[in-house]
Order: C-alpha cells, then structure tokens, then sequence
C-alpha cells in the first residue's frame, strides 16, 4: 500500500539570473557596487555576470544606464552553490525541500496561472517541504514571504 502513494515525479529546477548584454554594456561599473552577491564583476571592459553567483535578486538592473542587464532562466542550479534559499528533491517520495529560508516563513507553491497548489510553514532550521505526489504536470514557482524562490516543472515518468 505504501509503494501505492510513492508516485515517481521528475523536478527540473529552473532559476531566474540577471545577464548582460556585452553589446549594451558601456563598461561603466555601475551594477558591481550594487550586487549584494558580488556576481558582477569586468572583463576586458565589460560587465560580466557569474551564474554561479548570481541570485536573481535584481539589485543591478536600476544601475545600468544602458539597460544592457537582463534576466534569464538559468536550468543548471547546482545544489549549494548561491547562498540565499535552495531546492533539493526526493522525486522517488514526490518531495521537494526548500531550504535556507526564515523560520516559520510560508513557503508558497503556484501554477502559472497562479492558483496555490502547495503551502507550508519553514521549520526552526528554515526548511519546509512541499509534497508533489498528486500534482498534475506543469511549470510551478516556488516562493516564500522574502520573495521568489525558483521554478520548477513536475513530470511524470511513463
């Protein structure tokens, strides 16, 4: 019977980073001051943004007088490399754990049209896990009261 609940699920985890266009950028260094991550940083008189680094958080973009910042999705979150909250999962028990958020936070599961599908309250460790076991495929954003988290898109297996 428990086997029966276990429903296999296939989580891509998806990451909005900002990028620059080198085209754009006229080299002035505004955005560097303005990264709380220190993502930003020049090469060869352009502005260049490392994703390993980069949050998403937007800090640079008001900065750049060329508008030459832009944000992406970025698929290639590597577990534990930006320090604000992180996404690991369990897709054998449907499970997704939202980690490195404040405690007693909501942390918010939404389709893309916007319906809440999951919600749950951060542990005292700042951890909190959405159950997607009975979650229809599709594109969701994973938030919490300190702002977006990431996206992620649930499959099932055939």
């Amino acid at each position: 019977m428990l086997n029966a609940l276990l429903v296999p699920v296939l989580v891509v985890m998806l990451q909005w980073i900002c990028q620059v266009d080198p085209a754009k950028c006229n080299g002035c260094a505004n955005c560097i001051q303005s990264c709380p991550w220190g993502a930003i940083s020049m090469h060869a008189g352009k502005a260049r943004i490392d994703p390993e680094l980069c949050t998403g958080c937007d800090a640079c973009l008001p900065y750049c007088p060329m508008r030459a910042i832009y944000r992406v999705w970025w698929e290639d979150v590597q577990e534990g490399s930006v320090t604000a909250p992180s996404l690991s999962c369990n897709p054998a028990a449907g499970q997704v754990s939202v980690r490195g958020v404040a405690p007693g936070t909501d942390v918010r599961l939404f389709s893309l049209s916007g319906r809440l599908a999951r919600e749950n309250c951060a542990s005292s460790e700042g951890t909190a896990l959405l159950d997607l076991s009975r979650l229809p495929p599709g594109v969701y954003l994973v938030s919490s009261d300190q702002g977006f988290i990431a996206a992620l898109t649930v499959l099932r297996p055939q």
